[in-house]
């Protein structure tokens, strides 16, 4: 993969109907957070603001340039839950798109990593889902997150308050600390042996059970072998 950070200027619409730039669309099971379990089309968009050492997602090649009415004509109507996910979403203006979406009777729920914020985004509407990657979180994105979710590793065995204290960017801050009223989704991260992976696994347990408002994610998709 060759992910690079790139600022949100370089994928402003400037009010000029431009089209979105759509790394794929599929249909799979959310596997993470509150809604595991449910079935879902998931858009995912190219282009993300940070850069994070563990990154596992590829999202800066092979993109699509596609508008609104060609995002839609893509979806089918079941399942009616759709998650909006990156890369980073908000780097691109997606107020219209999710809005389209509720109207035509569509769920929505945004995986973000809470450094932006939209235009007219229509927080009451959606399901916000944070995870932290870097430094300060955009007041709009605290205000309206419904839950956070962290990846955790064994580095983070002597964390704080339940919250992973590794930092993802080579460049940044501990992330910001979410609320203590805030539902706190923890996920083991990838191993690249059993034994690693065991490992992250029981760090992960034990932080959940050890502090209260922490729920264990399990990846639902990736035990299944699915995307």
């Amino acid at each position: 993969m060759n992910n690079q950070p790139i600022t949100k200027q370089d994928l402003s619409r400037d009010g000029v109907l431009r089209p979105f730039l759509v790394k794929e669309i599929f249909t799979s099971i959310q596997g993470e957070g509150l809604l595991t379990g449910h079935s879902a089309t998931f858009i995912r968009f190219g282009g993300c603001n940070l850069k994070c050492t563990w990154c596992d997602t590829e999202y800066s090649e092979n993109l699509q340039e596609l508008m609104i009415e060609e995002i839609i004509a893509k979806i089918p109507q079941f399942p009616s839950l759709i998650v909006i996910t990156g890369g980073e979403p908000f780097l691109q203006n997606i107020s219209d798109l999710v809005k389209t979406l509720i109207v035509n009777g569509f769920t929505v729920q945004i995986e973000t990593n809470g450094t932006l914020t939209n235009p007219k985004f229509p927080w009451k509407d959606t399901f916000i889902v944070c995870s932290p990657k870097a430094g300060k979180l955009h007041e709009d994105i605290v205000q309206n997150v419904g839950h956070y979710k962290y990846v955790v590793g064994v580095e983070d065995k002597g964390c704080v308050n339940g919250i992973p204290n590794t930092k993802t960017q080579e460049r940044a801050g501990t992330p910001q600390q979410p609320d203590e009223k805030t539902p706190v989704y923890l996920m083991p991260k990838d191993g690249e042996t059993p034994e690693e992976q065991k490992a992250n696994e029981i760090v992960t347990q034990h932080i959940v059970m050890s502090h209260p408002n922490r729920i264990l994610s399990l990846r639902v998709h990736k035990i299944l072998g699915v995307r």
